[in-house]
C-alpha cells in the first residue's frame, strides 16, 4: 500500500510522498486486472478499442493518461496527497500521460503506458521528466 511503501522513508518528504504515489498506482492498477480476470469475455469485449492501430484489449497512452489521472484524483480526495497536486495531463504530437506538480512547481510525469500484453498487465508507474516542463 502507499503507507507500507512510505513507512521506509520520511514521511514528510516529498521523495516519499511520490514513491507512495507510484506504489499506490501500481497497487491499483493490480487491483483493476484482478477484477478484469474474473470478468466474462463478453465483458471484457467492452474495453476492446475498434479500428486500433494496436491490439485492440491494449490501452494506448491516451487511456492510461486518464486511468493515472483519475487514481490520482481519488487518492487527492482521499487526503492522501499532502505536497503534490494533481496537474492536468502532459501531451506531445505522439504521446500523451499522467502528470503531477511538486511542491516545488516542478512538473513531473508519471508514466502509465507500458502495457503490452493486455488491459491492466504490466503494473509499474514509472517517474520520467516532462517533455513539456509543465508549459501549456
Amino acid at each position: 500500500t502507499m503507507g507500507s511503501s512510505m513507512a521506509r522513508c520520511d514521511p514528510q518528504s516529498a521523495r516519499c510522498e511520490l514513491k507512495g504515489l507510484q506504489r499506490a498506482m501500481t497497487v491499483m492498477e493490480v487491483q483493476f486486472r484482478q477484477k478484469l480476470d474474473k470478468m466474462s469475455s463478453s465483458e471484457i469485449h467492452a474495453y476492446m478499442v475498434t479500428n486500433a492501430s494496436h491490439d485492440p484489449y491494449v490501452q494506448d497512452c491516451l487511456d492510461q493518461t486518464f486511468n493515472g489521472t483519475s487514481y490520482l484524483m481519488i487518492l487527492a480526495d482521499a487526503g492522501l496527497m499532502k505536497l503534490f497536486k494533481v496537474y492536468y495531463p502532459g501531451s506531445t504530437w505522439a504521446h500523451d500521460y499522467t502528470r503531477v506538480q511538486a511542491p516545488n512547481g516542478l512538473v513531473i510525469r508519471l508514466e502509465m503506458d507500458h502495457r503490452d500484453s493486455g488491459v491492466g498487465t504490466d503494473a509499474y508507474v514509472p517517474v520520467l521528466s516532462d517533455p513539456l516542463n509543465g508549459a501549456l
